[in-house]
């Protein structure tokens, strides 16, 4: 990108990702302003680039040249990488896998760790023991999640109580760390 003053530099693409760069490094470090992505150099786009070269790639211009740009580049990809949505795993294999109460399996503490991120923020989740013994507080939270499911299993874990868990856990536990997507986005895959 060339040297351009805020005066000069014209609404469109390259704004445009300035402030989507911004922003995104404004999730990481709470100090610099989160831009609205408009694609038109405003004053809070101004101000943002101010505070990004005062914390960051001094001197304080205001000035995007090629020198604030490609810090701007560097510190946006690193706080990408640590704000991006983790890519999904498929914790539940294939099949008609059941797994019932009193037995073990490699699968369950996947299952178990899930439930014990979500008895910290969820009434009536247990936090229970990671152990691949579906035993105890085990069962009751899948029992659990059953009644707020409206059916009744048992305790006895299958691919619908494996849906149904992924969907609570993306919704109250992933989405705590995951800036790019909003409650209401979470909820629509509900």
């Amino acid at each position: 990108m060339e040297a351009r003053t805020h005066e000069t530099l014209r609404p469109g693409q390259p704004v445009l990702h300035l402030q989507i760069m911004l922003r995104t490094i404004a999730f990481q470090h709470s100090t610099l302003p989160q831009v609205i992505p408009t694609g038109v150099f405003d004053e809070p786009t101004l101000e943002a680039v101010m505070t990004f070269q005062r914390d960051f790639h001094p001197p304080v211009t205001g000035v995007v040249d090629t020198g604030t740009w490609a810090a701007i580049v560097q510190l946006y990809r690193q706080a990408l990488a640590e704000t991006a949505v983790p890519l999904p795993c498929a914790g539940y294999p294939f099949g008609s896998l059941t797994i019932e109460p009193g037995t073990s399996s490699v699968h369950l503490p996947v299952i178990q760790a899930m439930f014990r991120a979500l008895s910290e923020v969820l009434d009536g989740v247990e936090d229970g023991p990671v152990n691949g013994v579906h035993e105890g507080a085990s069962v009751r939270n899948v029992c659990w999640l059953g009644q707020c499911d409206g059916c009744s299993g048992g305790g006895v874990i299958t691919r619908d109580t494996w849906n149904y868990l992924s969907r609570l856990y993306r919704l109250f536990v992933a989405h705590m760390r995951t800036p790019n997507l909003t409650r209401q986005e979470l909820l629509s895959a509900f």
